[in-house]
């Protein structure tokens, strides 16, 4: 794994915030194919990324917070090779952002921490799917997850016996090492960006071409009541995969 961080005052970042976006109503989008890959520094400023789809992050729990202190944005893209995730987190105290201060194995903390997930099932099943969080300290939790739909069905016995050691092994949370996974973050003022490259050798796949995925990106905002803000609304958990939304790979 590749990590950057950067910490400090960069233009690139500000006048790439006051592009206009366009905001997507719906939980599905289009993701448009690169020609040259990105290299992942945090500061968002390779042309690659205005060809990205750009997706607004909305706000799921109740707090005393303004809101349009923390917009958050997600802009996704691809190339031959891998997945690019960006993410733009407003913070107007960007300099307290909470992260690493319960060290727990295995970086199990991240998701507490002011951080930034990815959900991916790459073959929209009732199998699993891959996770990847990454706090403001450039901290990386990866882990493949279950579908709590298997782990109901495994429960039920609604599965063929034959099948049943084949679902047992992706009914069990897992570490998820992904070799070449590649990530940057940079703080400024009012502001922390995320950027992310995941191989698609390591999610298991290639080329997805017009393939259609399941995915949710989600941001965590620490404090005396935790904030989750999320692109696919997930009413009953963020775990659920059948709420997460559905990413289109288009050229």
């Amino acid at each position: 794994m590749r990590k950057i961080l950067l910490i400090g005052f960069a233009v690139i970042v500000y006048q790439y915030w006051e592009i206009e976006i366009t905001f997507a109503e719906e939980a599905t989008l289009s993701v448009h194919h690169l020609e040259t890959p990105i290299y992942v520094n945090g500061n968002l400023d390779e042309g690659a990324w205005q060809k990205a789809t750009q997706v607004k992050l909305v706000w799921m729990s109740d707090d005393n917070r303004e809101k349009d202190d923390f917009q958050t944005s997600a802009l996704i893209a691809y190339d031959d090779t891998a997945l690019y995730i960006a993410f733009v987190n407003r913070d107007p105290d960007s300099s307290n952002l909470i992260a690493g201060l319960s060290m727990l194995e295995n970086n199990a903390h991240v998701p507490r921490d002011d951080s930034v997930g990815i959900f991916i099932d790459t073959d929209n099943s009732d199998t699993g799917f891959f996770v990847v969080y990454l706090n403001s300290k450039n901290e990386i939790y990866s882990l493949w997850i279950p579908a709590q739909e298997l782990v109901k069905k495994i429960r039920d016995g609604n599965i063929p016996q034959k099948l049943i050691p084949v679902a047992l092994a992706y009914s069990e949370r897992s570490d998820w090492n992904p070799k070449g996974l590649q990530t940057a973050t940079y703080i400024g003022k009012d502001i922390w960006i995320a950027e992310i490259k995941i191989p698609f050798e390591d999610l298991l796949t290639s080329k997805p071409s017009t393939k259609t995925w399941n995915a949710n990106f989600v941001r965590h905002i620490p404090g005396w009541e935790d904030i989750w803000v999320t692109w696919a609304k997930t009413d009953q958990s963020l775990y659920r995969s059948s709420e997460f939304g559905s990413i289109t790979f288009t050229k």
